[in-house]
């Protein structure tokens, strides 16, 4: 994950990344073994890193097809975009024109595969309350308002 889903991503390489991810995930009981049941735990928690990886693989490839370019901490690679510097080629990149900013992905994992929805953000509540006084409140009716 650290060379394809890091800062500096190319979706070929995301691809075949989740190519194997999946290989992996779809045989799990025969690829993974363990020799004593206390070792069952580490079992569950490199399945869930597995599906985790699955899950983050895609919806960075779904950003990409949408047309999402590099921003903030992730430099995608594009062929077409620019290079700055003395950079190595898998630098170049077309910073983003927000275009997406004002979108959030929501990703569902279901049975058959990764879903996507896109939707506007919202925007960030007006009145800015303590902590503890938006706590009471949601204890004593079960809301905060």
């Amino acid at each position: 994950m650290s060379e394809v889903a890091a800062a500096v991503r190319d979706i070929h390489r995301i691809e075949e990344y989740i190519r194997y991810v999946a290989g992996l995930i779809e045989n799990f009981a025969e690829k993974v073994c363990i020799s004593d049941r206390r070792e069952l735990k580490d079992v569950f928690i490199l399945y869930d890193t597995l599906i985790s990886q699955y899950v983050y693989l895609n919806a960075m490839k779904d950003y990409i097809e949408r047309g999402g370019k590099s921003r903030g901490s992730a430099l995608y690679y594009d062929p077409d975009g620019e290079l700055i510097g003395n950079l190595p080629e898998m630098f170049r990149f077309k910073p983003d024109d927000q275009g997406m900013s004002n979108m959030v992905q929501e990703v569902t994992l279901t049975r058959t595969g990764v879903k996507f929805n896109w939707r506007p953000v919202r925007p960030i509540p007006a009145e800015d309350g303590f902590f503890e006084n938006i706590w009471r409140l949601f204890r004593e009716n079960g809301s905060v308002y």
